[in-house]
């Protein structure tokens, strides 16, 4: 996947900090106002390979690894479903009682975006390998890509 960004800082050269540009295409997706919502705007910071020295300020196309993109979604969508699931048959074994075990399903579930939001923040370079920019681009435009 690719994406616009800017430069927010160089490391030796190699690596750079970057932020994503919301894209056009972000007005009309579903799931618009959810990034800034429901993610800081310092998660959408990510530390990426820099081999074509792009400079503080430059904007640049970055590509993000697929494998990257599979497992971050695989957290973010599979893993909470799992654990509602997990806590619904836990709250079922211990309570016998199916209230308890629909509660017990979602306490889960909101401990599970918890632990997930606490380690979302406390990683300081979550794509570091994975990402590289790509391209130095000469006008401020904006990407193609979606959300």
């Amino acid at each position: 996947m690719i994406e616009t960004a800017v430069v927010i800082d160089v490391y030796d050269n190699k690596t750079a900090k970057i932020t994503i540009i919301p894209q056009e295409g972000c007005e009309s997706c579903p799931a618009h106002g959810m990034c800034s919502n429901w993610v800081s705007r310092e998660s959408m910071h990510y530390i990426v390979n820099n081999n074509i020295e792009a400079k503080k300020n430059d904007n640049v196309k970055v590509e993000f690894s697929e494998k990257h993109l599979i497992s971050h979604s695989f957290i973010v969508y599979i893993v909470p479903l799992i654990f509602l699931f997990l806590g619904a048959y836990i709250g079922k074994l211990i309570f016998h009682n199916e209230t308890a075990s629909i509660l017990s399903g979602f306490i889960f579930l909101g401990l599970t975006f918890l632990i997930i939001a606490i380690s979302d923040r406390r990683i300081n370079a979550p794509l570091s390998g994975d990402a590289k920019i790509i391209e130095i681009l000469k006008d401020k435009i904006k990407g193609s890509s979606t959300c």
